[in-house]
């Protein structure tokens, strides 16, 4: 019975995984997310809502903060205001690892997920190892700024692929002027 709370804290993390998928992956908001994540004017020049867009966004991410506080106010016993801080950092290295784009308009729930498993083995192995808490955090945030400079990098190589398949060669431009 003393590892009930760890148990129904997974089952808490797999609805909320599988729910975060579906509304992504499965329904108009969800692609409307990424539409507005991607490119804010050229999704109002779709005619997507975005003011709308964005409320549902902050509105799904209060309830899942709000849960996610009783979860661990659950775990801990304590209702301590301070007992989660540091944790913001912690989700967003997960969404790095996991694949989302910092420019936005790209990433999924499993991608996060498997981000939040990977950060939870290098804080496990970091702590094992004994290395310093604030090293910790220079660590996370240099995976962090790698991730983005990656990210940055591959950014720039779709477009430069995209946009190379487009391009007029350099012997009829010269040709035209």
């Amino acid at each position: 019975m003393s590892g009930s709370g760890r148990e129904v804290s997974v089952l808490f993390m797999v609805f909320i995984g599988i729910l975060t998928w579906y509304i992504l992956g499965h329904t108009s908001f969800g692609r409307s997310l990424y539409a507005v994540g991607g490119n804010e004017e050229a999704a109002r020049a779709s005619g997507i809502n975005i003011g709308r867009i964005k409320v549902g966004a902050y509105l799904i991410n209060g309830v899942f903060v709000g849960l996610a506080g009783i979860i661990l106010m659950a775990r801990t016993n304590v209702g301590a205001p301070n007992s989660g801080q540091g944790y913001e950092f912690e989700a967003l290295t997960a969404a790095i690892i996991g694949g989302t784009s910092f420019s936005g308009g790209l990433g999924t729930a499993g991608g996060t997920l498997a981000g939040a498993f990977i950060v939870g083995f290098l804080n496990n192995i970091m702590n094992l190892a004994g290395v310093d808490s604030y090293l910790q955090q220079v660590i996370k945030g240099a995976i962090i700024a790698l991730a983005v400079g990656y990210d940055m990098w591959a950014k720039v190589n779709r477009t430069r692929k995209t946009l190379g398949a487009a391009q007029i060669p350099t012997e009829r431009k010269e040709a035209k002027g």
